[in-house]
């Protein structure tokens, strides 16, 4: 979400690059959310493999409470909020702990 001072979509204030950005994320149909891993939470507290490899049975062991939390609003300011625009249509959320999800604001498809 942009700053309300920004709102107008006068960004004369601003250096020209970030000026081009802000108005690049405004302008997009949808944002891709990449986030860096996050320690794991497991329903069973089980240790994770040494490898640092996460295979589709650790993915089935996730809590999913965490996985929605880190989908609907990235786990809070000290994670992820910061890589999730509400006021865009559409996110596609992909994490490097390999959970992968879509936020959809369904206004827009009513």
């Amino acid at each position: 979400m942009i700053c309300l001072k920004f709102k107008s979509n006068n960004f004369d204030d601003l250096d020209p690059t970030n000026a081009e950005n802000i108005q690049l994320i405004e302008s997009s149909l949808f944002i891709l959310c990449l986030d860096n891993s996050v320690t794991t939470k497991t329903t069973q507290q089980q240790q994770q493999p040494r490898t640092g490899f996460r295979d589709s049975f650790h993915m089935a062991r996730m809590n999913y409470a965490y996985m929605g939390s880190m989908l609907l609003h990235g786990g809070g300011s000290h994670l992820h909020t910061g890589n999730r625009w509400w006021d865009k249509f559409l996110e596609i959320i992909i994490s490097k702990e390999g959970i992968c999800g879509v936020v959809m604001e369904h206004s827009a498809s009513e």
